[in-house]
């Protein structure tokens, strides 16, 4: 199935090259929603999102030639997104870490008394991975979220390979530390 998605991307790829402004429409099309989810991800902030979207697909358009791989159009693309979601969040870390801190503290003052909810879990968890470094929640994202292999990441991204696995790994193994911290935390209130 995977397959076939590239395939079509090559297609289609080829067909712009050639000038058929439709095929850019179609391209469009099966790209926006994951463009904007990847520069909304890295940003959190939708108006800037979608920015990046529309900055991005320019920077496809004027660079489709160099594209080497029609077939590699959605990591290409994507790697596109990103590179300019993070030059972006370079710029306004700060303002970004004070809205961040703002609705993680909210979100803390929102729990209800019964910490076993899915949504107090899915909020924990939240807290978890925004914990995480950013190069970590990026490639936490493209692995579970996206659904990208680690040679793709690693394109995506422009790192080796052992790089995205000693991220994954290692915010694997953060999530881990801190659900157990938490499990045991509430074990321990139990106990009382």
């Amino acid at each position: 199935m995977y397959r076939q998605k590239e395939i079509f991307d090559s297609i289609l790829v080829d067909e712009i090259r050639s000038g058929n402004k439709k095929a850019f429409s179609l391209l469009v099309k099966r790209w926006q929603a994951r463009f904007f989810a990847q520069a909304f991800w890295l940003t959190k902030n939708t108006e800037i999102s979608k920015d990046i979207t529309q900055e991005s697909w320019e920077i496809v358009l004027l660079k489709l030639n160099q594209l080497k791989e029609s077939r590699k159009f959605g990591s290409w693309g994507l790697s596109i997104v990103s590179r300019k979601a993070m030059d972006w969040h370079r710029l306004m870390q700060k303002e970004n870490q004070l809205k961040s801190e703002y609705y993680n503290q909210s979100s803390i003052s929102n729990l209800e008394a019964n910490p076993e909810t899915s949504e107090d879990v899915i909020v924990s968890l939240r807290k978890s991975i925004n914990k995480l470094s950013e190069q970590q929640q990026i490639v936490l994202r493209l692995f579970y979220l996206e659904g990208f292999g680690l040679r793709q990441i690693s394109r995506i991204l422009e790192i080796p390979e052992g790089t995205v696995k000693s991220r994954l790994f290692n915010a694997r193994e953060k999530l881990k530390k801190q659900i157990n911290n938490r499990n045991y935390g509430k074990q321990h209130e139990k106990d009382r």
